[in-house]
């Protein structure tokens, strides 16, 4: 709670699906704690004139402070214009993945703007534990919170009876999200379905074990067919599709150090083939395993109820001394 025992209030900015990720988890499990609205992206104009509730934190999620783009200057004039209507309230910064890692390479070309030293005096938080250093080489001090993620909690499923690969390569982010490397893994490992999530369309470069289940109301049952998640980006946050997959018991082949699953170095498709190898031939003499201890981890460390409050908890620290002068 804050100092006088009321609930802080909080406003959510920047990307949309985040921004109200957010704030529906913290209205679901720290209502006692703030009290929470979304503004996504332009709609946070309104804050402007709409001045019944003043809020004692701005949160600003996945847009970076002092980026060169038409789209980037302009949401930091409106949170600029917003921070001086509302003196008193505390800025807080979230970083996601993708905003780090612009922000890393305008600042190696010289490229941040005004906006990005002005963000110092605010507070930040990073959503992967290898955030923090990317962070400190640009001169921000950051908190590590994990980024709270709805995760299936029931019982896991049995390992199929068929091994199968599951990735995510999104449309138009094929090299990024490692596609290249999937598909040389699948063209490798001909006789094993490969189950591609985040895009619709085959590419007409897919070989012909690479499967496009679609668009798909739960991920629940693709994760349940699944014997291996394979995660191959050049830069991620915590990956949704690790926490899945782990939460669902799988094994995971990831470019990050993330416990429990296997690491490879991003591009290093002679490492995946190897560990993919591996896990085949214990699946092939039946003693591949439910990846307990990964999903007993997940479970533990990414528990939506434990890092709502966190975050809540976390913003009301921020918001402290701000409201212990008012």
């Amino acid at each position: 709670m804050s100092p006088g025992g009321d609930r802080v209030r909080v406003a959510i900015l920047g990307q949309a699906n985040w921004s109200r990720h957010l704030a529906r988890l913290l209205q679901r499990h720290a209502p006692d704690l703030v009290d929470v609205v979304a503004l996504p992206g332009s709609a946070a104009a309104t804050l402007l004139w709409r001045r019944e509730q003043t809020p004692g934190v701005f949160l600003r999620v996945g847009y970076r402070p002092g980026a060169p783009t038409a789209r980037g200057i302009a949401f930091d004039l409106l949170w600029a214009q917003i921070r001086s209507a509302f003196p008193k309230a505390t800025g807080v910064y979230y970083w996601l993945g993708t905003d780090l890692m612009r922000a890393t390479q305008d600042a190696s070309r010289g490229r941040l703007r005004g906006a990005f030293q002005a963000s110092f005096r605010d507070h930040h938080l990073a959503v992967a534990p290898w955030h923090l250093m990317e962070l400190e080489a640009i001169g921000v001090e950051a908190a590590y919170l994990p980024l709270p993620y709805e995760l299936p909690t029931g019982s896991a499923s049995p390992m199929p009876s068929q091994f199968a690969v599951l990735s995510y390569l999104p449309a138009g982010r094929f090299a990024f999200y490692g596609g290249t490397e999937v598909f040389a893994l699948a063209r490798q490992f001909a006789a094993i379905p490969f189950r591609i999530l985040g895009a619709e369309r085959p590419r007409e470069d897919a070989p012909p074990n690479v499967e496009y289940p679609g668009r798909l109301p739960s991920t629940d049952a693709i994760f349940q067919a699944s014997s291996v998640l394979l995660r191959l980006t050049q830069h991620d946050g915590v990956g949704g599709t690790v926490l899945e997959a782990l939460a669902h018991g799988r094994h995971v082949i990831y470019t990050f150090p993330l416990p429990y699953t296997n690491l490879v170095e991003i591009g290093d498709t002679d490492a995946a083939a190897g560990i993919l190898g591996r896990l085949l031939n214990e699946h092939q003499r039946g003693v591949l395993g439910i990846n307990n201890e990964g999903r007993r981890y997940v479970l533990a460390t990414f528990d939506e109820t434990r890092l709502s409050r966190a975050l809540a908890e976390k913003l009301i620290a921020c918001a402290a001394p701000a409201s212990a002068a008012t």
